[in-house]
């Protein structure tokens, strides 16, 4: 079930603000939500949703352990017994046999079409033909998948800051239809895709909120804590500091510098409720008061 505030691009910041902070209303990481900052509009734009830098490095000795209890618990079945319940592993054993016949008589009955979208799985039969016998190495194959789907259940679970014991649930769903009837190449496709799409969507991984928050300590936003080996910020600024500065940007860029528009925007997007009216009246009163 995917949480409410994974769904907020700037929810990994959390870890870095004080909780009196966040419980605040009107406190930083709500004017943060709000604002149109650079900084903030990049990430929104990358989708960063909940890659906190602290949780980042939270899980990783979890995540290790249980990886390696899912690999183990995946591999096994497939060496205690002689020959696996897979319906078509017969026949790709027969097929990679075949192909030696098909390449030892070029001119004989068989011939080899390279281009077919389903090369890849005997590329991988085929290696593993030549390091075992038939019954093992069919086994070794989907053992290999397997293994292969274990990896990239927790490789995109630590990418999309998923639980670790997330990562074990899918890791349930290697023995599934694809596994028993041996759709091969499904069972390599998928990690090769799941790969692709790791590699594609690398840049809003740790090291692109890391240099963020490393450009933020640079321009004096945040702080490092160093006393921790863990990358953990906390904001340099207090609140109000912070609120002035994400209230005049929004200001400027938004609303041309018009305090008149900024508050009929912020009244039409939301109702407010006649106690929240009455402390604006009282407020621009004290205001008025003060100017004068």
């Amino acid at each position: 079930m995917r949480r409410d505030n994974d769904r907020d691009p700037t929810a990994w910041l959390q870890r870095a603000i004080p909780a009196n902070d966040r419980q605040e209303t009107g406190g930083f990481l709500s004017k943060l939500r709000a604002s149109s900052s650079p900084c903030v509009a990049v990430l929104r734009q990358h989708h960063i949703e909940g890659l906190g830098v602290h949780s980042m490095s939270l899980h990783v000795g979890e995540r290790g352990a249980l990886f390696v209890a899912s690999a183990l618990l995946a591999l096994t079945p497939f060496f205690v017994v002689t020959f696996p319940p897979i319906t078509d592993l017969p026949q790709h054993l027969a097929q990679v046999r075949l192909f030696g016949e098909a390449l030892a008589d070029p001119h004989g009955p068989y011939g080899i079409q390279w281009w077919t979208p389903y090369s890849l799985q005997y590329a991988l039969l085929g290696l593993c033909r030549a390091i075992a016998p038939p019954l093992l190495a069919g086994r070794l194959a989907f053992a290999i998948c397997a293994l292969l789907w274990v990896a990239t259940a927790h490789a995109l679970a630590a990418n999309r800051a998923r639980s670790p014991p997330a990562a074990v649930l899918v890791s349930l769903f290697v023995f599934c239809n694809v596994l028993y009837w041996g759709f091969l190449s499904f069972a390599i496709g998928w990690p090769v895709f799941a790969a692709w799409m790791l590699a594609a969507d690398r840049e809003i991984g740790y090291s692109t909120v890391l240099k963020f928050m490393q450009i933020m300590a640079d321009k004096g936003l945040v702080r490092r804590n160093v006393k921790q080996r863990a990358h953990i910020y906390e904001p340099a600024r207090p609140p109000e500091w912070t609120q002035r500065q994400l209230a005049d940007d929004l200001l400027q860029r938004a609303f041309n510098g018009s305090a008149k528009s900024l508050m009929m925007g912020a009244l039409s997007a939301r109702k407010a409720s006649k106690k929240e009216l009455t402390e604006l009246r009282r407020l621009l009163d004290d205001y008025e008061k003060g100017a004068r």
